[in-house]
């Protein structure tokens, strides 16, 4: 199978969902034609011009992705959104196109958001879970102790600052931002992994696969309803103020804790990797292709010549507000 897949690869080379998705496919004996549409923002039609047949174009993320380009496909079109439907109105456009062969979203509250505005019936909308790759995300033999009590790994925002600043002096998080290896490296030295919600909207984050992945035990606020995960394999808490006493219980049980951190090890190696993901997609676009033979992506119609104009004017504004912005 041949994929056109539309994604931000390139400025998330070597740790986004993209990269390590994008190798999952290569690794099920699928080719890939990948385009960084951020990158190509206002040249895509010059990108893909001379594509070879394809059997479905997937776009991830999303967010000011043209229209005239998906309008103009002559093969199944899907979109993996990334991101909460509530998180990114500039994703909502492609959401609603009409055609759209199918919609992966984060949860099923974005599916009752998505089916509810009326943007999509409920047969084209489906769950696909965040995922980790077992080549990075993985116990790493050479951090021999775990000398970090408490890890809060990821983007701070408001929420997040108010509850773990409410936690007493002697818990000590230690707060980091990280990606790749060294994040890797954080999980692996870490007694507790902290998972809070960036918003009130429950999720099930990517950081949950990844910690537990990389053999991390791992304490979090109450997941989505999509969470895979029971809780003999992480420890969830139903509100902020149960915080404190959950983290001093197994703070000070070793033997509890490595257990629950070896069950959620072996569950997220089972079915969550990028792999599983891939295969999932992968058959969504099986079914949408009916056993039809690849094709050109694009023809060179109306359709395509509607995408040519709007780049074309979206050049012409971008010169103008950087103009104005010189001046």
């Amino acid at each position: 199978m041949r994929i056109l897949y539309f994604s931000v690869i390139r400025q998330h080379e070597g740790w986004g969902a993209e990269w390590f998705l994008n190798n999952a496919f290569e690794g099920l004996g699928h080719e890939t034609i990948c385009v960084d549409y951020r990158e190509r923002r206002h040249r895509l039609a010059a990108a893909v011009r001379d594509c070879p047949p394809v059997d479905a174009l997937l776009v991830q993320r999303g967010d000011r992705f043209p229209l005239e380009l998906v309008r103009a496909a002559r093969v199944p079109c899907l979109f993996l959104a990334t991101e909460l439907v509530s998180r990114r109105d500039d994703q909502h456009a492609l959401m609603q196109w009409e055609a759209l062969g199918h919609l992966f979203v984060r949860t099923q509250e974005c599916i009752d958001e998505v089916v509810g505005r009326g943007w999509q019936p409920r047969e084209k909308v489906s769950v696909l879970l965040s995922s980790f790759d077992p080549a990075l995300h993985r116990k790493l033999p050479d951090v021999a102790e775990r000398d970090i009590d408490l890890l809060f790994l990821g983007g701070m925002t408001e929420r997040r600052r108010r509850i773990i600043d409410g936690l007493p002096d002697d818990l000590n998080v230690v707060e980091v931002k990280a990606f790749g290896e060294e994040m890797v490296r954080w999980f692996n030295r870490a007694k507790i992994v902290l998972n809070i919600h960036a918003e009130q909207q429950l999720d099930v984050e990517t950081r949950i696969y990844e910690a537990l992945g990389s053999g991390a035990f791992v304490v979090s606020e109450k997941l989505a309803a999509q969470n895979p995960f029971t809780d003999g394999q992480l420890v969830q808490i139903d509100e902020p103020a149960q915080l404190e006493p959950v983290l001093r219980r197994y703070l000070a049980d070793d033997v509890e804790r490595e257990r629950i951190a070896r069950a959620g090890y072996a569950a997220a190696m089972s079915a969550h990797s990028y792999r599983h993901r891939a295969e999932q997609i992968v058959a969504e676009i099986e079914r949408l292709a009916g056993g039809a033979e690849p094709r050109a992506p694009f023809g060179r119609d109306a359709a395509w010549l509607r995408l040519r104009a709007a780049e074309g004017g979206r050049r012409v504004a971008a010169a103008f507000m950087r103009l104005l912005r010189s001046a």
